[in-house]
């Protein structure tokens, strides 16, 4: 196997594309900030240009760069972002390109298994007397050219360029909310979140939910983490640094699925860094790092307000319910729903935003498969995932103890909120998974290529 045959860093033409990419976000700002339409509508067009042109192996990290900004991205409060509007172009331009370009790869298996997916929802959708929504086939679209995309871009994918445009992309979006909150204009856009004492703040960027806003921090924090395991010690260094300005934006959230997955990811990345193979002063370096890092936080009062307010959030947990923020509850509810319409739970919804009867969402992705897809279609879902894994992992690597904990950071950063939150209508729920097997597939490279120079060296 040709370990060097992966794209390992940014180039010229990513941090190009970058700048371009902040450019326009700033005139983004500007434009809701003075509340200039036309400026608002160029930026957004020249988001949906910045996509079409740009090299196709910068599609994951661009939309994963836009991913916070994506709320905001639109004319209007109530009106369609344009993060959704350009993929319908999108999927068009690329079919036609098609035509002209050969050398990509569509396997059956990835056109039967859409399919597979979109007859069986449309036969819930009829069975259910629901209509098809425009988001169907945006989801339709990602079911089809994510696999495409992977299968044929794996080899130019950098996965530290996806990391890189995703912790910048979450940064200016938080410091452009923090200004853009106070604007009187701006409150249909950005929702001011309350504990229930002393008016403290939850922030949440430009989304009404905190945990979508730390969801994204957590993948951006478990990128960031794993890049300083493989990184050199100059890059090494910015890596812990844009790490602790995403955990100090994470924190303001104060979301429990947050902290619990945050302590959680740290645990098991310490423990990697202690097996990795590798210089004994590179690890010195990053727990000195840790150390100081440590010692400065708990000597300010920079997290004082947040860690009281987390406090607060797990003192009131007296029971299951309140602890879980009522989850517990809506699973109870989802699951009593099931065995009394037998029917919806064995075919689903086909994919509808239509919540049952007693009116809440699932906030389990689990749970919102098994609702939408039924329990006769999640399979259907899962043969899925397990074919984007086969479009990476069709190549023996050095399955150490190292590779499977720095894989675990990944499973714990991008799919553990998923327990509390249903994803399957989010953006993110294509881009992080697309992006865990680009992580892993990294990973796996990096220790395979680190067991060949321990061989050649002996």
């Amino acid at each position: 196997m040709d370990v060097n045959n992966l794209k390992e860093s940014m180039g010229k033409t990513e941090r190009i594309t970058l700048k371009i990419a902040l450019l326009n976000v700033l005139l983004l700002s500007v434009g809701h900030a003075y509340n200039i339409k036309p400026l608002i509508i160029v930026s957004c067009i020249f988001f949906s240009v910045l996509v079409i042109i740009s090299s196709k192996r910068l599609f994951l990290p661009l939309m994963l760069f836009y991913l916070p900004w994506s709320p905001i991205m639109k004319i209007a409060p109530n009106s369609y972002t344009f993060y959704t509007i350009i993929l319908p172009f999108y999927f068009i331009l690329f079919l036609l390109g098609l035509i002209n370009d050969k050398s990509i790869r569509i396997s059956y298996k990835t056109v039967f298994i859409t399919v597979t997916i979109a007859i069986w929802t449309l036969c819930s959708k009829l069975i259910q007397s629901h209509s098809v929504q425009p988001n169907y086939f945006t989801f339709i679209g990602l079911i089809a050219y994510i696999p495409i995309y992977i299968d044929n871009y794996k080899r130019e994918i950098s996965f530290e360029t996806c990391i890189i445009f995703l912790t910048a992309g979450i940064i200016t979006a938080c410091i452009a909310s923090e200004k853009l909150m106070t604007i009187p204009h701006m409150s249909e856009y950005i929702v001011s979140l309350y504990l229930n004492y002393g008016k403290v703040t939850r922030a949440s960027s430009f989304y009404k939910d905190p945990n979508y806003y730390a969801t994204q921090i957590l993948v951006g924090i478990g990128g960031q983490l794993i890049l300083t395991l493989y990184n050199r010690l100059k890059k090494q260094k910015w890596s812990l640094l844009a790490g602790l300005i995403l955990i100090y934006f994470g924190m303001l959230s104060i979301s429990k699925m947050f902290i619990i997955t945050l302590v959680l990811c740290l645990l098991v990345w310490f423990i990697s860094l202690l097996s990795i193979r590798g210089k004994i002063r590179k690890k010195v370096s990053i727990i000195f790092s840790l150390i100081i890092l440590a010692t400065v936080i708990l000597s300010s009062s920079i997290f004082l307000e947040q860690l009281y307010s987390y406090l607060y959030r797990f003192g009131i947990g007296d029971d299951i319910s309140t602890l879980t923020t009522g989850r517990s509850d809506i699973i109870k509810s989802y699951l009593k729903y099931f065995s009394e319409n037998q029917a919806e739970f064995i075919f689903g919804q086909g994919y509808t935003d239509i919540l049952p009867n007693f009116g809440k969402a699932t906030h389990n992705t689990i749970l919102e498969i098994i609702y939408q897809f039924g329990l006769l279609g999640t399979p259907l879902l899962f043969v899925w995932f397990f074919h984007l894994n086969r479009a990476l992992d069709n190549e023996k690597g050095n399955l150490n103890i190292t590779y499977i904990l720095v894989v675990t950071v990944l499973v714990i950063v991008c799919f553990l909120p998923w327990l509390s939150l249903h994803m399957l209508f989010y953006d993110g729920f294509f881009y992080f998974t697309a992006l865990y097997y680009i992580g892993k597939d990294y990973v796996k490279k990096k220790e395979t290529k680190k067991a060949v120079l321990k061989v050649s060296d002996t």
